[in-house]
């Protein structure tokens, strides 16, 4: 396992390798798609929204690899998080990485919540990577001028909304997709890159890490993914 930035990298510190990797800075053997690209792509979707301290962003999937690094950001931001989770064994792990308030969208009306939540006034961004019916119930839950997000559609559905949701409260939909923006945008993607990595060597931002397995076993990694059973991020190790 190789790290990539030296800010990153000690030769007598084993302890916090895993934790390196898990953010994407380390590589075993080639970069590839590593989870760098998504942390960078966070900060890109954040700034991208707007966000300004004290705003209410709220993000699905939070406890996956990508949305609990939303939360991450999020609160280093100043935001006030709201994590959406599909589990309530989730809520800890979420709440620790900022979350201010949690939402389990599978036994809770995630309408009635957000409006609870934010006193009837809706959500200022929506970050969302599980799609379906989930997206379609934040589309009707953002505030004025907001601006939603779609990061990706792993719940298998790709939404469709009626367009007079944003068109009536003026907010926006965003689309993320950070491997075409940095292979467009190579010298900005590199320049967040590094704020990110900057970050994580400060000790501002922290992967988690659900379980660290043998390359061998990346099988049954891919596996854990599928079925939803894993928080924060899977490390493979070489040796």
């Amino acid at each position: 396992m190789q790290c990539l930035d030296r800010r990153l990298r000690r030769t007598d510190d084993r302890e916090g390798i895993e934790e390196r990797a898990a953010a994407g800075w380390c590589r075993v053997r080639s970069r590839g798609d590593s989870a760098a690209q998504l942390r960078h792509g966070l900060l890109c979707a954040v700034e991208r929204a707007r966000a300004q301290r004290g705003e209410t962003l709220f993000v699905t999937g939070a406890a996956g690899g990508v949305g609990l690094a939303a939360v991450d950001l999020g609160r280093h931001l100043g935001l006030r998080v709201v994590a959406g989770v599909g589990s309530d064994d989730k809520a800890d792990l979420v709440r620790g990485y900022g979350a201010s308030e949690v939402i389990n969208y599978r036994s809770e009306d995630l309408r009635d919540r957000i409006k609870s939540i934010t006193s009837g006034d809706g959500i200022d961004i929506g970050f969302d990577n599980v799609g379906g019916a989930i997206f379609e119930q934040m589309a009707r839950s953002m505030k004025w001028g907001g601006r939603l997000m779609p990061i990706g559609f792993t719940g298998g559905e790709i939404p469709q909304i009626p367009m007079n949701l944003p068109l009536l409260k003026n907010y926006a939909i965003i689309g993320v997709f950070v491997g075409a923006w940095a292979e467009k945008f190579s010298a900005e993607a590199a320049r967040m890159n590094d704020t990110l990595m900057q970050l994580l060597a400060d000790g501002k931002i922290r992967p988690h890490i659900d379980r660290v397995l043998p390359l061998e076993e990346a099988g049954d990694a891919m596996r854990a993914i599928a079925n939803r059973t894993v928080q924060g991020r899977i490390v493979l190790k070489i040796r």
